[in-house]
């Protein structure tokens, strides 16, 4: 009898996280880009004029002669936050625990701004990404609105446009991130 109860409850409980589980993977209805925000990216801004950034070069010399120069494409990441802008000479691509993220600048900690997708980059458009803005230790905005174009996804590079309208969810302050272009080595 005692076994028969155990049973019982064992699969009861398991029914009930099923059903949880399959509730919280109900389809969602698709995100749509907030037209009121499409006025905050420049007109005709397409990301195509690169900022300054870091590139390869290199010479050598030996017995048959030398070579050299590097193979990564000059890296930037350029955004205008509240209109003012901000040009990064050392952006990271990085992939963990299946998260893909692209960062102005990992080495800095006020102003960083986080561009996160949940699956790996492809040339797409990406309504309503997922942008974390670092204004401080203490002070971080996340994306409520806003657009990524990812144009070109290769072995080597990524590169696209942003923009996004960012809160500050204690304070609920935003900050608009516009005009912003990158090109990242992978």
């Amino acid at each position: 009898m005692k076994q028969r109860i155990s049973h019982s409850l064992f699969t009861i409980s398991l029914s009930l996280c099923s059903l949880i589980f399959l509730a919280a993977c109900a389809k969602e209805e698709p995100l749509t880009p907030n037209e009121e925000l499409v006025g905050l990216q420049s007109p005709n801004f397409d990301g195509s004029t690169p900022g300054s950034g870091r590139g390869g070069s290199g010479s050598g010399s030996g017995n048959g002669g030398g070579s050299g120069g590097g193979s990564s494409l000059a890296e930037y990441y350029e955004v205008e936050v509240d209109g003012v802008p901000s040009t990064y000479s050392n952006p990271v691509y990085q992939e963990a625990l299946g998260m893909y993220q692209i960062i102005n600048d990992n080495m800095i900690v006020s102003g960083q701004i986080q561009i996160t997708l949940f699956n790996e980059p492809e040339d797409s458009t990406y309504a309503n990404p997922f942008i974390g803005y670092f204004q401080s230790q203490t002070s971080s905005y996340q994306s409520i609105n806003g657009q990524l174009d990812i144009d070109s996804v290769t072995a080597n590079f990524i590169r696209g446009t942003f923009f996004a309208e960012v809160v500050n969810n204690n304070t609920n302050d935003t900050i608009a991130l516009t005009n912003g272009r990158f090109l990242v080595n992978r």
